[in-house]
């Protein structure tokens, strides 16, 4: 996840706000937790939102939807 999430940032000509790392839904390898600590401080350097998972679906909805669509049902689904 590492290199992958660094290349990701490194060409997202977006808000990187909008890049969500679930901090309790990944680990580091064992061995490695150092880089894993490295990593995360450099994803809040340059932006990237690190949240838990509880918070991940308010903070987006909150922070990104354009519009709110009701369904027939009357269930609300957010555009994102």
């Amino acid at each position: 996840m590492n290199y992958t999430t660094r290349d990701l940032v490194k060409h997202w000509h977006k808000d990187k706000g909008r890049v969500c790392i679930l901090e309790d839904g990944c680990s580091s390898v064992g061995g490695f937790e150092a880089q894993g600590e490295e990593f995360m401080r450099d994803m809040e350097k340059e932006g990237v939102t690190i949240c838990q998972t509880t918070e991940a679906f308010d903070l987006f909805i909150g922070k990104f939807h354009k519009k709110h669509v009701t369904s027939e049902g009357g269930e609300t689904s957010y555009v994102i």
